[in-house]
């Protein structure tokens, strides 16, 4: 299981979150397709009535205009490498991204909240 990270209000992610911001990344990768440097941190966290420890991961992207961005993720998948995680949770960001464009621009579809019954 791979989850993205948007919300800060569970109070363990918002803990976790905290904690690997004092962290120095453990691995930098340099001129990563799309990407002038991704930056990764790391680490584990547990989560009141989940029976096993969680791994939270952070990529801090910077751009080669400049412009900085983030992803974080929660998963359970302890083994798997930061390079695998990172292509899975991209490749979601893109299906997402094309789904939605194209429902809104080849469909006629508008937000849900435009639309009465």
């Amino acid at each position: 299981m791979v989850i993205r990270a948007k919300n800060n209000k569970n109070n363990s992610i918002k803990a976790i979150k905290k904690t690997i911001n004092k962290q120095d990344p453990i691995e930098i990768w340099n001129n990563e397709t799309r990407f002038e440097s991704v930056k990764i941190c790391e680490s584990t966290f547990e989560i009141d009535k989940v029976e096993q420890p969680l791994r939270f991961i952070k990529y801090a992207l910077k751009y080669p205009d400049g412009k900085h961005s983030q992803i974080m993720i929660v998963t359970t998948c302890m083994e798997m490498s930061l390079k695998t995680l990172f292509k899975m949770i991209q490749a979601r960001w893109n299906i997402e991204n094309s789904m939605f464009n194209n429902l809104k621009t080849k469909c006629g579809l508008e937000q849900p909240a435009t639309y009465r019954v």
